[in-house]
């Protein structure tokens, strides 16, 4: 939420007053929330279908961590 109040001008400019004023409340239920365990964060990856079929994609994170260039990538449904 800092962020957002750091750029409050520009962000009211952008979407209005009211529109800030609801992702200040938003922002701050959402902190408070996490805070106390009863929110989590989820990741959905989607992307579209390469023309012979699934496209590849990496199964993990890992390969953000490493200076491998290309990581491993997943071909099909080859749940390891």
């Amino acid at each position: 939420m800092e962020r957002l109040e750091a750029r409050r001008d520009e962000a009211i400019a952008a979407a209005g007053a009211e529109r800030y004023r609801i992702w200040r409340v938003y922002l701050a239920g959402m902190a408070h929330a996490f805070d106390r365990g009863w929110l989590s964060v989820a990741q959905v990856l989607a992307y579209k279908p390469a023309i012979h079929g699934m496209a590849p994609r990496p199964w993990t994170r890992e390969h953000q961590y490493s200076r491998d260039l290309h990581p491993p990538m997943a071909r099909g449904l080859d749940w390891r």
